[in-house]
């Protein structure tokens, strides 16, 4: 309960930031290309986990998890997989992280297909975005050129307030995981990037090479509960819900299928990401704002919290294409700014 009041007050003072500094402003121009890398250790297991010079394949070799996507079908990053050395504290860490055969195996791959850190050419990049573990102190005091930015895993890492707080040690930036506007930016310090775990805008699907079908009417959030597609109001519409266990290209897919992505019923606070997925895919979002800490790209107006709620907003958009169509422009104009261009306004101040 103190979860579902907290989370509450959260969003309110989201909505209050943004009608004060928020500025839809048109994409960036005339700037000059950032040649950016994207550093992952051996150890880290579900994202990206496959390296390719084509950005399709390194998206879809991830494990459920999009992540921030734009970095390579947009921004056309170079990626590596990277060893290096390994302290005892980290060490430990990735014990616990290998629960199953499969784990070892990717892990062992993973190294296998990795490159030594010390044998990339760092000044080759205007910015560097390593995640924890894929590079040294050492290697960052030997190329003061290029700017560093870490990014955690998420936002549950030990270290994460802390780096809101204070830059990290040896870093220039840290990507924060969050799309701005939350109770943290009323103390956002200089090295913050308002930055998600999901960056990209709505090309995503485009730039893939995916049509969006419409074969689905409604797909569900994976962690609504199952009573919703047994319920007589949702028998008039095809409706399915989401995997947890669909690999990325199959997740993709089934999104790219369907019209409404639907999440009512408040389970346990989420982070957000599934929403910036689904909208990324080109879903309408019809569901409850409080129960995600990221839930900028629900449209007030589409907010609900029960299944009779959700049917009834569901029912006028699915019978009314234009009132779709509005709404699904209104929430691709605030993906892009505030999931794409935003961020990158951000990177660009401190780096150019």
């Amino acid at each position: 309960m103190l979860k579902k009041i907290f989370i509450f007050f959260w969003v309110l003072f989201t909505d209050l930031c943004r009608s004060f500094f928020f500025k839809n402003t048109k994409k960036l121009k005339n700037k000059k290309k950032l040649k950016i890398a994207v550093l992952k250790p051996y150890f880290y297991l579900d994202l990206y986990t496959n390296i390719s010079n084509n950005f399709v394949d390194i998206i879809n070799s991830s494990y459920y998890r999009l992540g921030p996507v734009g970095l390579f079908y947009n921004l056309k990053s170079d990626y590596y997989i990277t060893k290096t050395k390994i302290n005892s504290e980290l060490n430990k860490r990735i014990k616990k992280r290998i629960k199953s055969k499969d784990h070892k195996k990717l892990i062992a791959l993973q190294k296998k297909n990795s490159i030594n850190a010390k044998n990339i050419n760092y000044n080759d990049y205007d910015l560097i975005i390593s995640y924890e573990g894929a590079v040294t102190t050492d290697i960052i005091k030997q190329n003061p050129k290029v700017k560093w930015a870490i990014a955690l895993e998420d936002h549950s890492h030990r270290d994460y307030k802390k780096f809101l707080f204070s830059k990290p040690k040896n870093y220039d930036l840290f990507l924060n995981l969050t799309q701005g506007f939350t109770p943290y930016s009323f103390f956002r310090k200089k090295h913050c990037i308002d930055f998600s775990y999901t960056f990209g805008d709505s090309n995503f699907l485009k730039k893939m090479n995916i049509k969006k079908t419409h074969k689905i009417d409604i797909v569900l959030e994976v962690q609504q509960p199952n009573y919703i597609l047994s319920d007589s109001r949702m028998d008039e519409y095809k409706i399915q819900k989401l995997d947890g266990n669909l690999k990325v290209a199959d997740y993709v897919k089934k999104l790219a299928g369907s019209k409404i992505f639907f999440c009512p019923i408040y389970t346990t606070p989420r982070w957000g990401n599934s929403l910036i997925e689904a909208a990324l895919c080109q879903n309408l979002l019809v569901g409850n704002r409080y129960g995600y800490w990221n839930s900028i790209l629900i449209h007030k107006d589409l907010q609900c919290s029960s299944i009779n709620e959700g049917e009834k907003i569901i029912k006028k958009l699915l019978s009314n294409k234009k009132e779709y169509n509005y709404y699904m422009k209104k929430q691709n104009e605030t993906l892009n700014e505030i999931n794409f261009n935003r961020p990158l306004r951000q990177i660009y101040n401190k780096i150019i």
